[in-house]
């Protein structure tokens, strides 16, 4: 059907093609991956969805990471019930993938202080915040954010107990690339050996 690109009628090099895709966006900030829907299970087994920012891929073992405030209710529920499901789109791509997987809280070890260090400053700002996220207040702006006179990026710093990496290790991967020459679509579940793939109807 048409002439796809040469990536979109093989299934490893599709999967190639997107896991490449998802490392871009980790530095291209205009990446439509760079941001992607998230969607957990909430305290009435409700699903709840929102928006994360990618900030780290480990391509070989299918994990994407984003942070989070540790106070916030998708740590809650992650703690919880780890099954999470991602959401990922770049319309000038006409690519989507969807994933599913478990997440992992990384707080106060190795991995959260190279992250929280590594974050830019006015990223660890959004740590500080009192009260935490998702806390009832009176007026709009009946919060604040701790200023600190300690250095920025260290355990000194006020928002570094708040802080939070999850990492999503995903089992199965779900390709969608929308074109006029013909759609195509391809699922991606992890085994022992690697993967097993197959072509799915759009």
């Amino acid at each position: 059907m048409g002439n796809c690109p040469n990536w979109a009628d093989n299934l490893d090099r599709m999967l190639a093609h997107g896991l490449s895709e998802i490392e871009r966006a980790v530095e291209d900030r205009h990446h439509g991956f760079r941001t992607f829907g998230l969607s957990t299970i909430g305290d009435d087994g409700a699903p709840e969805s929102r928006i994360v920012v990618l900030r780290k891929v480990l391509t070989a073992d299918w994990v994407i990471r984003f942070h989070t405030d540790s106070r916030s209710d998708k740590v809650a529920e992650i703690a919880k019930d780890d099954r999470v499901s991602a959401l990922l789109y770049d319309k000038d791509l006409r690519l989507q993938i969807r994933a599913r997987g478990r997440a992992a809280l990384r707080q106060k070890d190795d991995t959260a202080r190279l992250a929280f260090a590594e974050a830019k400053p006015l990223g660890r700002v959004c740590y500080r915040i009192q009260p935490g996220p998702g806390s009832a207040i009176d007026e709009p702006d009946a919060y604040s954010h701790s200023n600190s006179g300690e250095a920025e990026g260290t355990a000194t710093d006020p928002g570094w107990p708040n802080f939070c990496a999850v990492d999503l290790s995903l089992h199965e991967i779900e390709i969608l690339y929308l074109a006029h020459e013909g759609h195509r679509r391809a699922r991606f579940a992890k085994t022992s050996a690697g993967y097993a793939a197959s072509w799915l109807a759009p």
